[in-house]
């Protein structure tokens, strides 16, 4: 037992002393984080096999996995964006498992195309260092209208914990309902747009969306007029389309004919 113990402090030793830079466009400077454990990829992968309408446990498991790996013990982590968090999902799998992502293509796909392969796999490390290369960063946005003043931007993970606990983690979606998928898609646009908002100013009473819960946060955006909620989509439809090459890969096929594929950013990503 004791030489059980020495071996996980050496273990814990080797987890700081192989740690590596992660870039976090919010702080602009790298931040030092430690690799996965076996333990922390565990809790990502069970994630996967808990089934609810949204993907909330893996949002708070690895949220406070970010915590639980940053190194820099003056930063915190609540503070940091979910743009920020793309980066640090991005470089964890790269350095902690591997750098390849494997696509799996439809039937549909393969027989449209003349595939020759159900699988292609590619390395995330080229696409990863351009997109951190292009250092493309986003600032909060204000807008007015008729004497009411909203402030866009990046939500932070605090922000999206709060969510995810008050909102989305308890609730199971049956999507066979008709019923069910629209109010799916029009809770999602709702609480979407309240994420994005960090404060409400009406003729100089100002409402700081950052204290409020969510339940409160979506009452004062249901009674916002239609210019400004079109403003903030815009702000996020903006975010979405900027990060897209981190989102998505186009493949060429022999005859040149593209497919375009999603890379998602959920348990399955951690695939060994």
């Amino acid at each position: 037992m004791s030489n059980a113990k020495k071996v996980i402090e050496l273990l814990k030793e080797l987890e700081v002393n192989t740690s590596f830079d992660i870039y976090l466009p919010s702080l602009q400077k790298e931040v030092k984080f430690k690799q996965l454990t076996t333990e922390q990829l565990k809790r990502i992968l069970r994630t996967a096999l808990i089934t609810a309408g949204y993907n909330s446990e893996f949002i708070l498991t690895f949220n406070n996995i970010i915590k639980e790996n940053c190194l820099d013990k003056s930063i915190n982590t609540d503070n940091l964006t979910i743009y920020d968090k793309i980066f640090i999902i991005y470089k964890t799998k790269i350095v902690s498992i591997s750098p390849d992502y494997n696509f799996a293509f439809t039937d549909e796909e393969i027989n449209t195309f003349s595939l020759e392969e159900a699988n292609k796999t590619i390395s995330l490390t080229d696409i990863f260092n351009e997109f951190v290369n292009s250092k493309t960063e986003f600032k909060p946005e204000t807008t007015t209208y008729n004497g009411c003043t909203v402030t866009c931007n990046i939500p932070s993970l605090a922000t999206e914990n709060k969510l995810e606990s008050e909102l989305h983690k308890n609730i199971i979606i049956n999507l066979e309902s008709e019923n069910e998928v629209s109010k799916v898609i029009s809770d999602a646009f709702i609480n979407e747009v309240a994420k994005f908002v960090t404060s409400v100013n009406i003729n100089g009473e100002e409402v700081n969306f950052l204290l409020l819960n969510f339940t409160e946060r979506i009452k004062v955006i249901e009674n916002l007029p239609v210019t400004i909620t079109s403003f903030i989509l815009k702000y996020i439809e903006n975010y979405k389309k900027a990060i897209e090459p981190l989102l998505s890969y186009t493949f060429v096929t022999d005859k040149n004919d593209t497919i375009s594929k999603d890379i998602t950013l959920d348990p399955t990503f951690f695939n060994i």
